[in-house]
Formats: structure tokens, sequence, C-alpha cells
């Protein structure tokens, strides 16, 4: 744990499908917000793991991750990776359900500065993440250990 960190994100996005502009259109054409965000470093105990080390902005109140910063095993700055989200805009006043409470995943965007190439994936046009509603008894029944350790 580094501590805490504002970056900007893409939270909770207005936009159907995910839109990207800039010079290498690799940028969200979307709302950024100021986020509170907790730095993690990730070290990998595989010693031939190719990445040397990883620091995670994990956003303070939905936990999901905002940015990865990935670094060689030389310590260079290697891949930047960010991640947009979808969140339900309410009328004011209205309570949340469940599934409209969650950001739902949008785009992800992963830079590799070594090879000067830009990865982007989103959903595709009419699909739209979604979670799957179900009864805490199911829940329980699907990842119980004692379940995982029995078979079926």
């Amino acid at each position: 744990y580094l501590g805490r960190k504002v970056v900007m994100h893409v939270s909770a996005s207005r936009n159907a499908q995910a839109e990207f502009f800039g010079p290498n259109s690799n940028i969200p054409l979307d709302r950024w917000q100021l986020r509170p965000c907790y730095v993690v470093e990730l070290t990998p105990k595989w010693e031939e793991h190719p990445y040397g080390r990883r620091v995670q902005f994990i956003d303070a109140e939905s936990f999901n991750t905002a940015l990865s910063l990935i670094f060689d095993r030389s310590d260079s700055l290697w891949k930047v990776i960010y991640t947009a989200y979808e969140h339900a805009d309410l009328a004011q006043g209205t309570e949340p359900t469940l599934e409209e409470s969650v950001h739902r995943w949008s785009a992800l965007v992963g830079i590799d500065l070594d090879k000067s190439t830009t990865t982007l994936i989103r959903e595709a046009p009419g699909v739209q993440a979604r979670y799957v509603k179900d009864t805490a008894a199911k829940v329980r029944r699907i990842f119980d250990i004692s379940d995982l350790t029995k078979g079926r």
C-alpha cells in the first residue's frame, strides 16, 4: 500500500458505447472525474514474470481499478492500462436497485510504450455489461468452499 492519490478517471460514462479521440484515438471522449484512489504496488513472486512491478490505482468508492502502470524488469514504465466504467444516472432522490448501484465495465485502453501501440477493448454495439440477479442462497451454493472441494 503506497497511499492515496486523486486521479482523472471515467467512472460514470455518459456514452452508450465508448468513444475515443486524440492523436492516436486512445483517449475516451467522455465525462472525466477526479476520483480518490488507493495506490497499491504489486510485485510478481515468479522471477521469470515479464513485469517487474505494477502500480495500481483503485477507486476508493467503487473499488474498481482506474489505472495500472506496469514496469518492466529494468523498472522502466512499459504499459499504461486504464478502464472506463458506466454508472446509472438516477433521478434525484431515487434509490438504486442492487444492479444499478454497481459500476459496469465499458472499455479498456492498453498502451504499450515500448512498441508504441494501443489496444482498445469496448462493448459491442447494443450490448451492455450487466450483472446477473441471483438469490443469496444460490450464490452460497455456487461459491461455498465446501462445495468447491466436493465436486458435483
